[in-house]
């Protein structure tokens, strides 16, 4: 049954608080269908109380009065307990398509745990006066989210939500005072009972800080003062306005004060130092704190700043459920406000850290409904499809075989025995096939590193042409690539699929076909189906060669041109080299052949499970492709490089090309080698297709 409202819940130190919205007959209007303010029966932040106990007292008795069943359910984590970050992308043109890596790698940076310990989500903010991108990274630890979905779990309620509160609190007062680009600068400080929560909303864009001075160090202010027991203490807090002694109370408190005001102008200037125009006008106090005499008025002195406190909310319809006591409770239930919209689509910072079993369980439990009801409809056709067949082969059965049929197997079974003496399958070993293959042109290998020799050369020389965005030379030592490893597999004619590459190779696509252990994409256009029909090199026998590549050159280092610079070099030299005339060898070049990038700045490379950072899937991108281009690159054509290797040498001159093509880019083992895992990694899978001369043509034909 669809939901018919939305409940926001949050469990803070010192209470339940919890809103039930419906949409409105107004178009994007809610109206209050509920509230609950529920006390806890001793407050977290108490010395003496035991937090999962009384937690499960309040959660347990807000479950039995409130009905959570029908509608969707969102819940808070609190802002002490999250990570909140806001880098800013490069001011570069990023595709659509690229900023959730980009933006994963932030997240791996910025959050000070493992990226798979975490639940979390992120939105971009953009101003249109700026070419910057400002991403909102929001996470919390997958055990504080469990420990909150094990609290609502243990009444039989499964939340749609997880949201952070100080996300919440902006959500509520983005669609309350409806922000937006032209909304004046505005500090929201929202003071719980343990911290405090800022938010600056200005000029489209948000950023939250959390620090550690709440409702708590006012009253422990006054138990260290008048030497009370905490509860009593909170009471005078709660009444110092009304007590005879007042004046004593606020001058304990005045301390506090000054720390909260100091926090608030140290986020402030922290904030300005990341945005030279920023212009913050006004500060809006939540929480019970801000009902404390005089607090407002030391702040708007102390900030120079307009300072407010909430009393209602604007855009919410309260009939029905006591305008008056809402309303004087509104100081309290942003964050529950907050939560309810987002539980009906009216949210601004869509974040939500609902882990994601969590979620497809609710999609199929939402599901187990049609579910049923389709399988009844498929039992009931499927009773009139088979019914009259069934009847028919009964009916066959009964009538009995005709002796002809068992008379014709026997005759068949004894040809067959007869015949088993004089015939056999014919079984060819296809490796002993391709070995024999491979050993009827004992130059090919040569001539195939001769290439690759080539192809590092040319590389080398292209990389030191490069210049930055100035014009000026890259600082940078040593050939433009080391060759880590180098494998390869021979097809035979008529063969489709090269063997998976060994273990330790970083993985691999077949070069028809699915997907290997971890590397680039194979041919789009061939499959395991008709590879046979489509490729036009599949009666020829080919090398598949796998390179795993390193590099310490500038621009392999940065993950926004790291692609472009494998293009610049070694996909420049396959453009223009991947067929020549009187060779009788060529390099498939296809746009899809795969290039991929496995950049693991630290670790080794090569060393088994090496990919992009913190495990994001490897980016194929094909030679050749347009890309961005690199500072100082011309991108005019390349002309060809000769091939340095002869033919026919044998096997001696084979291994003087490979001690060339060593030192040209010499191997490198992790644990031998200081460099190993200092740069950027590539790995490049190629296909030589090894091709009969054609008439009238020989070899060293130019």
């Amino acid at each position: 049954m669809a939901a018919s409202g939305s409940w926001g819940i949050e469990v803070g130190a010192y209470a339940l608080k919890a809103v039930r919205l419906e949409r409105s007959e107004e178009e994007g209007g809610v109206r209050v269908a509920e509230y609950v303010v529920l006390p806890h029966p001793r407050p977290l932040s108490d010395p003496d109380a035991v937090s999962d106990d009384v937690l499960r007292v309040t959660v347990g008795a807000f479950a039995n009065q409130a009905d959570l069943t029908r509608d969707r359910v969102a819940i808070s984590v609190p802002g002490h307990e999250s990570f909140v970050r806001f880098p800013k992308l490069p001011p570069v043109e990023v595709p659509a398509s690229k900023i959730p890596g980009i933006v994963r790698f932030e997240a791996q940076q910025q959050i000070p745990f493992p990226i798979d310990e975490v639940e979390w989500d992120y939105q971009t903010f953009r101003n249109e006066s700026t070419p910057e991108i400002e991403v909102g990274i929001f996470a919390v630890t997958k055990a504080r989210v469990q420990r909150q979905l094990d609290l609502w779990a243990d009444v039989g309620v499964r939340p749609s939500v997880v949201n952070l509160s100080p996300v919440a609190v902006y959500n509520a007062l983005a669609y309350d005072l409806q922000f937006t680009e032209q909304t004046p600068g505005t500090i929201i400080v929202d003071v719980g009972t343990t911290a405090t929560d800022l938010i600056i909303a200005e000029a489209g864009r948000v950023w939250v800080r959390t620090f550690q001075i709440g409702g708590h160090q006012f009253t422990d202010a006054l138990v260290n003062a008048f030497k009370l027991s905490y509860s009593k203490a909170e009471k005078l807090k709660r009444e110092a306005e009304q007590s005879r002694h007042a004046r004593h109370a606020f001058q304990a408190m005045r301390p506090v004060f000054t720390e909260l005001a100091q926090e608030i102008q140290r986020s402030i200037g922290y904030y300005k130092s990341l945005h030279k125009d920023a212009n913050l006008t006004r500060l809006i106090g939540l929480g019970s704190t801000f009902q404390l005499p005089g607090l407002r008025k030391y702040l708007k002195q102390q900030l120079q700043l307009d300072v407010y406190r909430i009393e209602r909310f604007k855009r919410v319809s309260v009939e029905g459920v006591g305008s008056g006591e809402f309303e004087a409770a509104s100081v309290n239930l942003s964050t529950a406000y907050g939560l309810a919209l987002q539980g009906l689509g009216y949210e601004t910072i869509r974040a939500n850290l609902m882990p994601i079993a969590e979620i497809k369980k609710a999609v199929w439990k939402g599901k187990v409904g049609w579910f049923a009801a389709a399988a009844g409809v498929a039992v009931a056709a499927s009773g009139a499809m088979f019914i009259r067949p069934i009847m028919d082969q009964m009916a066959v059965d009964a009538a009995g075989r005709p002796p002809v049929i068992d008379t014709t197997l026997r005759e068949f079974q004894r040809l067959q025995t007869e015949a088993s003496g004089a015939t056999g399958e014919l079984r060819i070993d296809p490796t002993a096939a391709n070995a024999v293959a491979l050993a009827q042109d004992s130059g090919t290998f040569e001539r195939v590193l001769g290439k690759l020799g080539d192809m590092l050369s040319f590389a080398d020389a292209r990389a030191a042409t490069i210049t930055d965005a100035d014009g000026g030379r890259l600082e940078f030592r040593g050939p433009a690539f080391e060759l880590v490893s180098l494998e390869s597999d021979f097809l035979g004619p008529g063969v489709i699929d090269a063997p998976v590459a060994a273990a330790g190779g970083g993985g691999r696509d077949d070069f028809y076909g699915g997907r290997g252990g971890g590397g680039g994409g194979g041919f789009d256009d061939f499959d395991q189906g008709d590879a046979g029909e489509d490729d036009p090199t599949i009666d020829l026998p080919r090398l598949v060669l796998t390179l795993r590549l390193q590099t310490e050159h500038p621009l392999a280092q940065s993950e926004f041109t790291q692609e472009d610079f494998l293009e610049a070099t070694v996909g420049a030299w396959l453009a223009a080299n991947a067929q020549r005339a009187g060779e009788p060898l060529y390099i498939v070049h296809d746009p899809d052949t795969p290039m991929s990038v496995l950049w693991t700045p630290g670790a080794a490379a090569g060393a088994p499970g090496a990919g992009a950072p913190g495990g994001a899937p490897d980016r194929d991108r094909g030679p050749g492709r347009g890309g961005r281009g690199l500072p100082g690159e011309d991108r005019g054509p390349t002309p060809p490089v000769g091939v340095g290797s002869g033919a026919g040498e044998g096997d001696e001159r084979a291994a003087a090309t490979l001690t060339q093509l060593q030192n040209l880019a010499p191997i490198v083992r992790p644990e031998g080698s200081a460099r190993a895992g200092a740069g950027a990694s590539y790995e490049i899978t190629l296909t030589v297709v090894l091709r009969p001369l054609e008439t009238g043509e020989s070899e060293g034909d130019e």
